[in-house]
């Protein structure tokens, strides 16, 4: 459902939250790969047709800084801006 919302909507971007298992116990990086249908890597923008995926771990996880949302705001940033370049 998510995936085709993505498809038909096509946002700039999309931020994954969650490394670990949800309450039903199933993995939310095994879930974020098959939504995007390509494999991701923490904290590296992807892109997927016209949208920019990043997955990261939930903003409350321990050890979390400004400093990273931040650095997280400008890749997000200069990735969308090559999109948005490209042919």
């Amino acid at each position: 459902m998510l995936r085709l919302r993505i498809a038909d909507h096509a946002p700039k971007f999309v931020v994954c939250y969650g490394t670990g298992n949800n309450a039903k116990g199933r993995n939310y990086l095994e879930h974020w790969r098959r939504l995007a249908g390509v494999d991701l890597v923490f904290g590296e923008a992807t892109v997927v047709g016209r949208t920019v995926l990043l997955l990261e771990p939930h903003p409350g996880t321990h050890g979390r800084t400004n400093e990273r949302w931040l650095d997280i705001g400008s890749k997000l940033r200069t990735s969308v801006e090559s999109l948005l370049k490209a042919p």
